[in-house]
C-alpha cells in the first residue's frame, strides 16, 4: 500500500508552476471566444439539445480538451492534475457552460485516465489512436438502480463463455455520455462466491466496445435521463445483455480495489472539486454585476450593507471552496497515476467543501437578484440548478464525510493524538501543509486562533467517540458528519489565510473581511455540531 509523508510547502501550494500561466491564459481565451457564445445558446434550451451538445465537443476537441489524460507517448497531451482542475474551474465560471465540457471531461478523469493507468500496453496502444484523435471515446459504467453510493451491491452480472469472452449482463444508469459512447468501462460481479464472501471483492472492470454491442443488439442506450440541470451532458441508461467485453482492465476479480477506487478519487480531487467551484463563482460573479447594475433606494445594492454581506459570504465560501481543491489536485500531481489512497482525505474534503458551498453560494445568488432571480431568462436560475448535482455524484456528501470520519478514526485509534494537545495541533496529521518558517505559521495562528480552533476540533472529537461509538462502519452516528463539514470548513479557512499571508497568486487579493468571515463560517459548522449533539 502506497503511504504518503508528502508535506507541502506554502510555495509548492500557492506558487505558480511551469506552463500554467500559459495554459490558464489559453483556456480564457477559449472561453470567451468558444465557449461564452454556445453557453449563451444552450441557456434557450431547458431539455437537452443535440445541436448543442455537438458543438460543445467540436469546440472542446478544438483546444485539445480530449487528449488531456493521454500520456504523450501516446499521442496525447497530457497535463497535471492542477491544470486539469483549473481547466475545469475556468469552464463552469462561464454561466451555462457547467454542461457543457462534462462529457469530455468525464471521458478524460472516468475513462482515458484509468485506461492509461491500468491498461495493459497492448490495450493502450489498441486504442490510444481513435481516443488522441478524438474520433472515438468513452464512459465509466458503475452505478446502478440500487447501487449507488453502495457501489458493492452492483447486480450487473459478467460470465466467461467457452469462447474465453467474458458477457456482461445488467442495466447501469446515469452514465455520462453513454448515450453515443463508443467505449465503456463496466463494473461487473465475475465471481459470485468471492463476492458473497468478500463485498469489495469479486469484482472487474471489463472493456466494452459499445459501438458493436449495440449493432449486435446487445446493448441499448437510447434512454436519456431529463434532468434537473446540466441540461446538455446526456445522462444514460445502458442496458447490457450478453455484451461481450474484449478486455478486463486491472486485476480480474479485483477491479474495485484497484482501478473503480482510485478512479474516483482521482477524479474527485480536481474535476468534481473544480466543477463545483467554478459553478460556485459564475453565482457569484452574476449576482456581483447584477448587484452594481441594479438601483434600489437611491443607490446599487452594493451600497446596501445587507447585500454587501451576502456577498461577502458567497467569496468567502468559494474562496474556501478553491483553497481545498487547490490542495487536493497539487497532492494528486505528487504521486503515481491510478493509485489515490495518498491524497484521498484531501480529495473527499475537498468535494464535500465546495459540493455543500456552492449550493449555498448559488442560492444566495439568486437571493440578491430578487423577483428577477427566478425569472428563466436570467442565466442564475441554471446556475442554481446546476450546483446540486456535485453533493452527488461521484460519492454524495455523506459518503465523504463517512471517509472522511474513518480517516479521524483511524489516526485517533492509532495513538497518533496522544500527546499534548499543543503540540498535536501544531503538526497537524490531516492536512499537509508546512510553511517552512515557523515564525510565519505562529503569526497565523496568533492572528486567527487557529490552535485554538484546532483544539476545539481535537475537543469534539474526543466527545463524539465516546458519546457516539462507532458499531457499523457504514452507518456512523450522525456527529460524525457534521464534524467532518466544520473540520472541513476549518481546514479550508485556514489555507485561505496562509494563502493570503505567503503572498502568492490569486489568494494575495483576500481581504481581511473575507478571512474572518471564512473562519466565522467554521465557527459556525462547530457551533451547530455542538448544540446539537454535545
Amino acid at each position: 500500500m502506497t503511504e504518503t509523508n508528502k508535506i507541502l510547502t506554502g510555495e509548492e501550494l500557492f506558487g505558480v508552476r511551469e506552463f500554467e500561466p500559459e495554459f490558464d491564459a489559453l483556456i480564457d481565451d477559449f472561453c470567451e471566444r468558444d465557449l461564452r457564445p454556445l453557453a449563451n445558446e444552450a441557456l434557450k434550451h431547458e431539455e437537452f439539445n443535440e445541436d448543442v451538445y455537438n458543438k460543445s465537443i467540436e469546440i472542446f476537441q478544438k483546444v485539445g480538451a480530449h487528449k488531456h489524460s493521454i500520456p504523450d507517448e501516446y499521442g496525447g497531451e497530457k497535463i497535471t492534475a492542477r491544470m486539469a482542475t483549473s481547466f475545469t474551474r475556468k469552464v463552469c465560471l462561464v454561466p451555462g457552460a457547467a454542461d457543457l465540457g462534462l462529457s469530455v471531461g468525464a471521458g478524460n478523469s472516468l475513462f482515458k485516465a484509468p485506461l492509461f493507468a491500468h491498461g495493459d500496453e497492448e490495450l493502450k496502444k489498441q486504442l490510444a489512436p481513435e481516443l488522441a484523435s478524438g474520433k472515438k471515446d468513452g464512459v465509466f459504467a458503475q452505478t446502478e438502480s440500487e447501487a449507488g453510493s453502495h457501489v458493492a451491491g452492483i447486480k450487473t452480472k459478467a460470465t466467461l463463455g467457452k469462447d474465453g469472452i467474458w458477457r456482461i449482463t445488467g442495466t447501469k444508469r446515469f452514465i455520462t455520455g453513454g448515450w453515443d459512447a463508443n467505449y465503456a468501462l463496466v463494473l461487473a460481479i465475475s465471481d459470485e462466491e468471492m463476492h458473497k464472501q468478500h463485498p469489495s471483492r469479486g469484482m472487474s472492470m471489463f472493456v466494452v466496445d459499445c459501438d458493436e454491442a449495440r449493432a449486435a443488439g446487445t446493448l441499448d442506450s437510447s434512454k436519456n435521463e431529463h434532468k434537473l440541470g446540466l441540461t446538455h451532458s446526456p445522462t444514460t441508461e445502458m442496458v447490457f445483455t450478453n455484451a461481450a467485453a474484449f478486455a478486463v482492465l486491472g486485476p480480474l476479480h479485483n477491479g474495485y480495489k484497484h482501478v473503480n477506487l482510485p478512479t474516483l478519487g482521482g477524479s474527485r480531487a480536481t474535476v468534481i472539486s473544480g466543477q463545483a467551484t467554478g459553478i460556485g463563482e459564475s453565482a457569484y460573479d452574476l449576482a456581483l454585476d447584477y448587484a452594481n447594475d441594479r438601483e434600489q433606494f437611491g443607490g446599487s445594492l452594493t451600497e446596501k450593507h445587507g447585500v454587501i454581506g451576502m456577498l461577502e459570504d458567497m467569496e468567502a465560501r468559494n474562496r474556501m471552496s478553491w483553497a481545498l481543491t487547490l490542495q487536493s489536485s497539487t497532492l494528486k500531481d505528487e504521486f503515481p497515476e491510478g493509485d489515490s489512497r495518498p491524497y484521498e482525505l484531501q480529495a473527499s474534503m475537498a468535494k464535500l467543501v465546495a459540493g455543500e458551498y456552492v449550493r449555498v453560494t448559488a442560492k444566495t445568488g439568486l437571493q440578491v437578484h430578487g423577483g428577477n432571480g427566478y425569472i428563466i431568462e436570467y442565466p442564475i436560475g441554471r446556475v442554481l440548478r446546476d450546483s446540486f448535482i456535485t453533493a452527488i455524484y461521484e460519492g454524495t456528501s455523506q459518503v465523504q464525510s463517512m471517509l472522511i470520519s474513518r480517516g479521524f478514526m483511524s489516526i485517533f485509534m492509532s495513538g497518533a493524538l496522544g500527546g499534548e494537545p499543543k503540540d498535536i495541533v501544531r503538526l497537524w496529521p490531516f492536512s499537509p501543509i508546512n510553511l517552512e518558517s515557523t515564525d510565519a505559521w505562529e503569526s497565523i495562528a496568533t492572528e486567527f486562533d487557529i490552535y485554538e480552533r484546532r483544539l476545539r476540533f481535537l475537543d469534539n472529537l474526543q466527545k463524539i467517540s465516546a458519546q457516539y461509538p462507532v458499531t457499523e462502519p457504514y452507518n456512523l452516528p450522525a456527529p460524525y458528519f457534521e464534524l467532518t463539514r466544520a473540520f472541513g470548513s476549518l481546514e479550508a479557512a485556514t489555507l485561505v489565510a496562509v494563502g493570503r499571508q505567503i503572498g502568492s497568486g490569486e489568494f494575495t487579493e483576500v481581504s481581511d473581511s473575507v478571512i474572518k468571515r471564512s473562519f466565522a463560517i467554521s465557527d459556525g459548522e462547530f457551533e451547530t455540531m455542538e448544540k446539537t449533539y454535545l
